[in-house]
């Protein structure tokens, strides 16, 4: 039923679209934008390929529930005119100047409250999801990403013993070697993985490391379906990955986000963006 389902924006909706200061995340925002009256929830799963239909389910009832959007045939009259006005202009969602770090707090802490409380386990890990999707794809988080050049999920170096093993997983041997001495200053034990062979060696061994560096574009791997995949395995539940990929666009570390990455590194690598990155990915300075 849902796919068959169309929304539209109320007048609420286009408000909050159009003010940057309303914590939402891009996911939502895009999300707001599709909501035209015309789409329904096959065009919509279409033009948001991060999401499935569940994911899909959620993100509407959300939207709903907050009275940004209704199902076409549902709104009041005055409401319902609104669906016959043109788009917002693109100028009018141009990215904030709020700060980073606050926004995405303020966006995870606004989704997960907002929320209705799970049902089950299925439910909470979807909305467990979204709300890490909708803090990492707040209005400022990618071009804090631009300038920075990398971005690190906020929980990434809980739980890490003070000496974690750290798999290198790429071909490029400076790269590996740069990657290697940081780590070192940092107190962690390096373990290259220069081959597609030798990451599914370190992978399936008994004892896992703790924090993959995996280059997504490493010969024979597609770094965000490995990723995927190491996901979707309860052996590796609590592996931290940490994509390094010349994608850069906001889609890209959308992607990665939803997908679990810890941590998203921008190439072609530079050494003073590394210095900046490991020691937030291991919560620690250099020694």
């Amino acid at each position: 039923m849902l796919l068959d389902t169309v929304f539209t924006r109320t007048r609420q909706g286009a408000v909050a679209m159009a003010d940057q200061n309303v914590p939402m995340s891009g996911g939502f925002r895009r999300l707001l934008e599709l909501a035209n009256g015309k789409n329904d929830g096959k065009a919509l799963l279409a033009a948001l390929p991060q999401l499935d239909e569940e994911d899909l389910q959620l993100w509407t009832s959300e939207l709903v529930r907050m009275g940004l959007i209704a199902i076409k045939g549902n709104l009041a009259d005055d409401e319902a005119a609104f669906s016959l006005t043109t788009e917002m202009p693109a100028m009018m969602r141009a990215p904030s100047a709020v700060a980073t770090g606050a926004l995405i707090e303020q966006v995870s802490s606004n989704v997960a409250g907002k929320i209705a409380p799970p049902l089950n386990a299925a439910i909470e890990k979807k909305l467990s999801k979204t709300t890490r999707m909708a803090a990492i794809e707040s209005v400022s988080s990618f071009p804090a990403m631009g300038k920075a050049g990398f971005f690190v999920y906020p929980d990434t170096a809980t739980g890490l013993p003070a000496a974690p093993r750290v798999c290198l997983a790429t071909h490029d041997a400076l790269q590996a070697k740069l990657l290697g001495l940081l780590i070192k200053r940092i107190g962690g034990v390096a373990e290259p993985a220069p081959s597609r062979d030798a990451l599914l060696a370190v992978l399936r061994a008994p004892a896992p490391p703790h924090v993959i560096f995996l280059d997504a574009e490493m010969p024979g791997i597609d770094g965000f379906r490995a990723l995927e995949s190491i996901r979707a395995k309860p052996s590796l539940k609590n592996l931290r990955v940490v994509l390094v990929a010349s994608r850069g666009e906001r889609a890209d570390l959308a992607q990665a986000m939803l997908l679990g990455a810890a941590g998203y590194i921008v190439k072609p690598l530079k050494r003073e963006v590394l210095e900046a990155a490991v020691p937030q990915i291991f919560g620690k300075a250099p020694r």
